[in-house]
């Protein structure tokens, strides 16, 4: 029952997020929630180093919060730069996990990147990147 409740409620999320990235025109909230999600996803990869700011400053500039904020106000989120930060987050997850965890990284990789549409992807990437931070 509690798995069935989880699948349902991550199902619910996902398809939240993909209507708000596909729709981003019709509510401000949800360009503002997005991004608070994008960005707590930021700061969750940094947390994995929380002492090496050459890094946070990689991240920072891979993941550029105000950049994907635009990108939603003026619905110019596309399938290419999705892909772009999907490649970038499960990069950096492969540097820092054990290797016994690089086929998980490597399927969620596969998986995110699997999605025809930027508001699957994306609503993947945000849902299953922080499952796995979490």
């Amino acid at each position: 029952m509690e798995d069935r409740i989880r699948v349902s409620m991550r199902r619910a999320m996902s398809n939240v997020i993909r209507d708000a990235v596909s729709r981003p025109q019709q509510n401000t909230r949800n360009v503002e929630w997005l991004v608070l999600l994008y960005e707590e996803l930021a700061q969750s990869l940094k947390a994995l180093t929380p002492r090496r700011t050459d890094l946070h400053e990689r991240i920072d500039g891979a993941l550029d919060v105000g950049l994907f904020r635009q990108m939603l106000t003026h619905d110019a989120v596309d399938v290419d730069d999705v892909r772009v930060i999907v490649a970038f987050v499960y990069d950096h997850l492969a540097t820092m996990c054990a290797p016994s965890q690089d086929d998980e990284v490597r399927r969620l990789r596969e998986a995110i990147l699997s999605h025809a549409s930027h508001g699957d992807m994306v609503a993947a990437l945000l849902v299953e990147t922080h499952d796995v931070l979490d």
